[in-house]
């Protein structure tokens, strides 16, 4: 117990002798100067209505060739009565489990071979079905977004599962403060 004393008493002391200089020293007391901001050109979005209505922008940023494709529709836990508490979030959840094409395992090979995941989430009053991809992907993922949207398959085998998905969710965001 002695020799263990000893040892802790002697690692304080080689600490203590190399924080010394360090406290020692006169640290700026003002933040050094502002560097030149750089030149930033914001790039030029096209936006343009298709013939069924859906308004499209598009906006060319960065230099990787990628592509962001993003459904909103403005529906969420607000149009929800009392009863259907968090209903719109279980039908995005389920919205990820496939179509009646492509099952969630499928349809999330498919993403990952595009360079990208999709999103499915509900917020207060928009529900968003997204993702990035490969530009040259791009015309695919529009075909899966609509497909999602479209023919989802909703499978009743899935629900309870998401149901406890949910309920766990809730149950630990309850128990943080």
């Amino acid at each position: 117990m002695r020799t263990f004393i000893m040892q802790r008493a002697g690692a304080l002391a080689f600490a203590a002798a190399i924080a010394a200089p360090v406290a020692a020293q006169q640290f700026p007391t003002t933040p050094p100067p502002i560097g030149t901001p750089k030149a930033f050109k914001v790039p030029v979005r096209r936006t343009f209505t298709l013939s069924n209505g859906m308004k499209v922008s598009l906006t060319p940023f960065g230099i990787v060739p990628k592509a962001t494709v993003r459904l909103a529709i403005r529906t969420g836990a607000i149009d929800e009565a009392a009863s259907e508490l968090w209903i719109s979030g279980l039908m995005t959840d389920l919205l990820s489990e496939g179509t009646a094409t492509r099952g969630a395992r499928e349809l999330a090979e498919e993403m990952a071979g595009m360079g990208g995941t999709l999103g499915i989430g509900a917020g207060d009053d928009l529900t968003n079905i997204a993702a990035d991809v490969l530009a040259e992907r791009a015309a695919d993922l529009v075909r899966v977004i609509a497909d999602v949207t479209r023919h989802p398959k909703f499978p009743d085998s899935e629900l309870p599962r998401m149901k406890q998905n949910r309920l766990r969710n809730i149950a630990i965001a309850r128990s943080q403060p």
